[in-house]
């Protein structure tokens, strides 16, 4: 007779953060080739970066369409947006 039982898993094990793989993207090879601690820092520690003017700006605009597109048709106006 085999054993054909499902294996016990350990509820909290689930909890234990997996070690993330670093990034691997063009930007993130192209901060390697310039400079490999930036890379590490960025990919590898993820240290948080100040953002940018631009960034902090379409994420704003990025939130507001979402939010626009939830509403009805009828109520996506200029006024609603601001």
């Amino acid at each position: 007779m085999t054993d054909t039982a499902a294996p016990i898993l350990d509820p909290a094990a689930e909890l234990v953060p997996q070690p993330r793989r670093p990034a691997l993207s063009p930007s993130r090879a192209s901060d390697f080739k310039h400079c490999p601690l930036l890379y590490r820092f960025r990919a590898i520690d993820r240290l948080p970066e100040r953002k940018s003017r631009a960034a902090v700006r379409g994420t704003l605009v990025h939130a507001v369409l979402e939010r626009l597109y939830d509403l009805p048709a009828r109520e996506r106006t200029p006024a609603a947006a601001h």
